[in-house]
């Protein structure tokens, strides 16, 4: 059962496929929302308590352009595909080899995985619309319907959708079979997209700036170690990546994560001059505390660690648009993540969710 400040309880999905109907449940199972709701739930992140029971329309694959709908039954088949998949829930050994710390532990916790149910929501900015990923597209839906559109049908594994501040862009990652990770930029007008990185490295965790006008993300360019960038976009053009953190060797290897501290899951202040970040440095154990830092360069000598806490990659820290809290996720020491609101300078943080 999950319990937030307001009761959940959805229907079971309904599918409608060529031969008639069959009853499955699908649940947004995301780090930005709630990891721990069980399939058939889905928690607005604005904590409304609101439900969205979804039905699939679906386009075909191999394409850039604009979406074509056809039968679900394709879909359900895929999604038995992936779910074979994730039997497994292990990538090949040989997987990103520009990566140079982590490993499959990390590649399991941290990179966007190979999920079968909606996955990284991102809300539209007039809240009209979400858009998430789900067996290897991205798709959108109504706040108050329940039917899900797909918007990209690529051979990549596309996740990580992040809707720009005025609507006509949405950037993600698109996962070439375990050898490179890349941003993608899907403009929503055309349904086409472009490309914003390019190469073999991993680049995750895109997000926009308050004012649309550039993304951060997290790069393993140019040498494998996970560092926090800045990209402007003008009208869907890529500019040239500024590196905000720089790597930093601890004393001496860490279990998992070696030397080099980690940079990742940025987030921005709602006047674009910091952000929150979730680092390593100086922890010699576990993924890391949150930091608050200048969205500049230089950023880390600069920093400040407002709250530390073992969240198996999983916090996804996003800043409130009054500016004075953060919202993130963890397991808190339990089996279950939940979300949680802390305070923008630290404190105590203040549980949302309850998962059983």
């Amino acid at each position: 059962m999950v319990r937030s400040r307001a009761h959940l309880a959805a229907p079971p999905l309904e599918l409608a496929t060529g031969t008639g109907r069959e009853t499955r449940r699908v649940g947004i199972n995301s780090q930005g929302a709630l990891p721990s709701t069980p399939p058939g739930y889905w928690l607005d992140p604005r904590l409304t308590g609101q439900e969205v029971p979804i039905r699939m329309q679906h386009r075909s694959k191999g394409t850039h352009h604009g979406p074509k709908r056809h039968k679900v039954a394709a879909l359900v088949a895929g999604l038995a595909a992936t779910a074979a998949t994730l039997a497994a829930q292990q990538s090949p050994s040989s997987s990103y080899p520009a990566a140079r710390t982590g490993g499959n532990y990390m590649h399991n916790y941290y990179l966007p995985p190979l999920a079968s149910t909606p996955w990284r929501p991102s809300f539209s900015p007039d809240g009209q619309w979400i858009a998430f990923s789900m067996a290897g597209s991205l798709w959108k839906i109504r706040v108050s319907g329940d039917i899900a559109h797909e918007l990209t049908s690529n051979r990549t594994y596309d996740s990580s959708p992040a809707w720009s501040p005025d609507g006509r862009w949405i950037a993600y990652t698109a996962d070439d079979a375990y050898k490179s990770i890349n941003l993608m930029l899907l403009n929503t007008v055309t349904g086409e997209s472009s490309s914003i990185t390019q190469g073999t490295h991993l680049n995750l965790d895109p997000v926009w700036s308050p004012d649309g006008s550039r993304l951060l993300y997290v790069s393993t360019e140019p040498d494998g170690w996970y560092n926090v960038y800045s990209i402007e976009v003008e009208n869907g053009v890529p500019g040239t990546p500024e590196q905000l953190t720089v790597n930093n060797a601890y004393p001496r290897t860490r279990l998992y994560f070696g030397s080099q501290d980690l940079h990742i899951a940025p987030t921005m202040s709602p006047d674009g001059s910091e952000m929150i970040l979730v680092s390593n440095r100086g922890i010699p154990l576990g993924s890391g505390a949150l930091w608050r830092a200048p969205a500049g360069p230089g950023a880390m000598g600069r920093a400040k660690q407002i709250h530390r806490e073992e969240t198996l990659y999983r916090t996804r820290p996003q800043w409130s648009p009054d500016g004075t809290r953060i919202l993130y996720s963890s397991h808190r020491g339990s089996q279950f993540n939940n979300l949680y609101v802390l305070p923008i300078n630290g404190g105590e943080p203040y549980q949302l969710t309850f998962g059983e």
